[in-house]
């Protein structure tokens, strides 16, 4: 039992060198309007929203990841308490293929009572429907468009990770040495 004890220093320092890092959806907003959302992570790839006219079919093919990027939309635009694009837009629309996977303001002068919080709940729509809200909407429907962020690798510095190593090899040293002697190893 005592013996092995040193693998608890090695698995803390493993878990802390090979950890991924946290990171939140960011709400991007020009003049207290929402113009985009960056960072949203679906299935282990991480997209950049942004709102406008023309029909984006990345989640046409699959329905469950479209749903979960329209479930993440809408809790990040009711989490921002800000308007989208200026205030006039009160319906986006994500397609799903033969759904669309809509936002809805409840607040958005357009839509809902201007002056009310931003709350945004998820609805359903046909994607031909929507289309036709989208046409005829005068810029308060919109789509959601779809751009895969770039994502950066963090490298561990060289030093750091020199001392680490040069650390566990003089603590292999003490434990070899520790052996030999014939000491018993602190508990």
């Amino acid at each position: 039992m005592r013996k092995s004890l040193w693998i608890v220093p090695f698995l803390l320092l493993s878990a802390a060198i090979c950890s991924t890092t946290a990171r939140a959806d960011t709400i991007v907003a020009s003049g207290g309007n929402v113009t985009a959302i960056n960072g949203i992570t679906i299935a282990g790839i991480t997209y950049n929203v942004t709102f406008g006219t023309t029909i984006d079919t990345t989640f046409a093919g699959n329905p469950t990841n479209a749903n979960a990027m329209n479930t993440a939309i809408v809790a990040d635009l009711s989490s921002s308490n800000t308007d989208l694009t200026a205030g006039r837009a009160c319906l986006v629309g994500l397609d799903g293929g033969v759904s669309t996977y809509g936002a809805i303001s409840l607040a958005a002068a357009p839509c809902g009572f201007p002056g009310a919080p931003a709350h945004w709940v998820a609805d359903t729509f046909s994607t031909v429907g929507f289309t036709d809200y989208v046409l005829t909407g005068n810029g308060t429907v919109l789509w959601d468009e779809f751009a895969v962020a770039a994502t950066t690798t963090p490298e561990p510095g060289t030093l750091s990770l020199t001392l680490t190593g040069l650390g566990l090899l003089g603590l292999l040293v003490v434990i070899r040495k520790r052996v030999a002697l014939r000491h018993p190893q602190a508990t």
